[in-house]
C-alpha cells in the first residue's frame, strides 16, 4: 500500500484520481453510455459482520438481478472495489458482469466514526447513536460522485436484489435526469428525531466539488453522527424533506433489500449464480436473518 503524506489542501492528495496506485479503472477506460448502475465492494467490517467474501456473492446478485431488469445494456454497470484483488474478483466470475471495475485504495478511504463518549461537533438531543465501525468501508459509494463522465448514476447497496420490470428502471433515470434532479435518496426516520436519509439505493449526478465536500466532511465528522455511515454525511448535506417529495414525484424501481436468504429465494434473486454453494456457506441465525 502506499503511504500518503497528509495533504495541505483538500482531504485527498492533490492528483489521487490519475494516481493508478489510489484509483484505477479496469474494462471499458471510458464511459460507453450516459448512465451507470453503480454497487460496491469493500473488504472490511460491515454493519452484520458479514463473512468477507459473501460481499463478492452479493455484488454478482444486485449485478445479475439488474442485468434482468435492464437487458437491453443502455446503462453501464459499475463496480467500485476496494481491498478486494483482480483474483479474487475472477473467482467470483464479477468481471463479466461489470462494464467498468474503478480500484479505490482503501487508504482513501476515509471516515470519522463516532462512540458514545466521543464529543460530537453537531448534534440532535435524542439521536440514538448507532454503534457501528464500517464506516470506512461505507464511504466507498461517496466516490460515485467522482465518476464525472456520467450524465447520471444509480448507486445501489450489495444487499439489493433488482425486481423491477424492463425499461421501468431507465423510465426512472430518464425522468430525474431530464427533470435536472441532482441528488435522490430515501427518507428515513429510524432511530432519529428528525427526518434522514437511507442511502441504500440513490440517483446523483456526478460532480467533482460535491465529492470534494462529501469526503472531506467524512473525513473530519462534520455531519450528525446517527448511523456512524456515509448516511449520515448525506443527510447532513442534503435537505432529507424534500426527498419526501421526490419519492412522491418519481416512484422508485422495485428492489429488495435486507430482507432474508429465505424470501431472496422466493423472488429468484439468486437464480443463475456462478457458485450456489457460496449461498450455502453464511451459516448462523443473524447471518440468515440478514442478507
Amino acid at each position: 500500500l502506499v503511504h500518503l503524506p497528509t495533504a495541505s489542501r483538500g482531504v485527498l492528495p492533490v492528483g489521487w484520481k490519475q494516481n493508478r496506485s489510489l484509483f484505477r479503472v479496469s474494462g471499458l477506460k471510458a464511459a460507453a453510455r450516459p448512465f451507470a448502475f453503480v454497487t460496491a465492494a469493500c473488504k472490511g467490517r460491515d454493519v452484520h459482520n458479514t463473512p468477507v467474501m459473501r460481499h463478492l456473492v452479493r455484488v454478482e446478485v444486485v449485478a445479475r438481478t439488474f442485468r434482468k431488469a435492464e437487458p437491453t445494456r443502455s446503462m453501464d454497470v459499475v463496480l467500485l472495489n476496494s481491498g478486494f484483488t483482480a483474483l479474487e474478483l475472477r473467482n467470483a466470475s464479477l468481471p463479466s458482469l461489470f462494464d467498468r471495475i474503478v480500484h479505490i485504495a482503501p487508504e482513501i478511504l476515509r471516515f470519522k466514526t463516532y462512540t458514545h463518549g466521543s464529543k460530537h461537533k453537531l448534534y440532535v438531543p435524542g439521536t440514538v447513536l448507532q454503534n457501528r465501525r464500517d464506516g470506512q468501508c461505507t464511504s466507498i459509494k461517496l466516490f460515485s460522485w467522482a465518476l464525472t463522465e456520467y450524465a447520471g448514476i444509480v448507486v445501489s447497496d450489495s444487499d439489493v436484489c433488482v425486481r423491477s420490470i424492463p425499461g421501468d428502471l431507465l423510465r426512472w433515470v430518464h425522468k430525474l435526469h431530464n427533470s435536472s434532479v441532482q441528488f435522490m435518496a430515501l427518507p428515513e426516520h429510524r432511530h432519529r428525531p428528525y427526518m434522514g436519509l437511507n442511502s441504500h439505493w440513490m440517483w446523483l449526478v456526478p460532480s467533482m466539488a460535491l465529492f470534494e465536500v462529501l469526503a472531506t466532511n467524512a473525513e473530519y465528522g462534520h455531519f450528525l453522527p446517527s448511523t456512524n455511515g456515509e448516511q449520515d454525511v448525506l443527510e447532513t448535506v442534503f435537505y432529507p424533506p424534500r426527498m419526501q417529495q421526490l419519492k412522491l414525484l418519481y416512484r422508485v424501481p422495485s428492489h429488495l433489500h435486507g430482507a432474508s436468504i429465505r424470501d431472496m429465494y422466493k423472488k429468484n434473486c439468486f437464480r443463475n449464480i456462478s457458485d450456489p454453494s457460496a449461498i450455502g456457506h453464511i451459516g448462523g441465525k443473524k447471518d440468515q436473518k440478514h442478507w
